[in-house]
């Protein structure tokens, strides 16, 4: 789960197609596991922290290219504005 921590913009689509296939492939089972005892139980508990830094650098991607569009929006904005004049 290290790769998480390094997202950015060029890889995003890879790194969301590659948690993609690790939730489905491995979510349910992860999932049985959370409430159970025994060994699966341990194996889903040891995740949690790399599952949070996965979701933490999700978030970090989905903030940092709001501020880009945002911003690509303002210069649009500007841009018909000096068009007009």
């Amino acid at each position: 789960m290290i790769i998480c921590c390094q997202l950015r913009f060029p890889l995003l689509f890879l790194h969301l197609q590659w948690c993609h296939a690790v939730c489905v492939a491995h979510g349910p089972t992860l999932e049985a596991a959370a409430g159970g005892v025994g060994r699966a139980a341990a194996a889903a508990a040891a995740a949690l922290p790399a599952l949070r830094s996965l979701q933490k650098a999700l978030t970090r991607a989905h903030e940092d290219m709001a501020a880009a569009a945002e911003a690509n929006v303002y210069t649009l904005e500007y841009l018909l504005m000096c068009a007009a004049a």
